[in-house]
């Protein structure tokens, strides 16, 4: 049976946010090439490539957003240690 045009060959993969967790640091490793996370995964490269880069966004905003409880310390207390009145 030959394909039509505009039809995909199969569908797409759904990938669960466990998985992806499990993929991205892979690279960071370093012991592996992308290439060969892929085949192991079962994934194109691309997409690993892609949730690495996600990992290392959401790692970043964490590391540069203030905490809530260092916003709350800060604005009960002053600089010089004592408590505001």
């Amino acid at each position: 049976m030959a394909q039509q045009r505009g039809e995909m060959a199969g569908k797409r993969k759904v990938h669960t946010a466990a998985f992806k967790a499990r993929v991205a640091p892979a690279p960071l490793k370093g012991d592996r090439t992308v290439n060969e996370l892929a085949g192991q995964f079962d994934v194109h490269p691309t997409l690993i490539h892609a949730w690495k880069e996600q990992l290392l966004a959401g790692a970043e905003a964490i590391s540069t957003r203030p905490s809530s409880s260092s916003r709350s310390v800060g604005s009960r207390w002053n600089w010089s240690g004592s408590k505001k009145r």
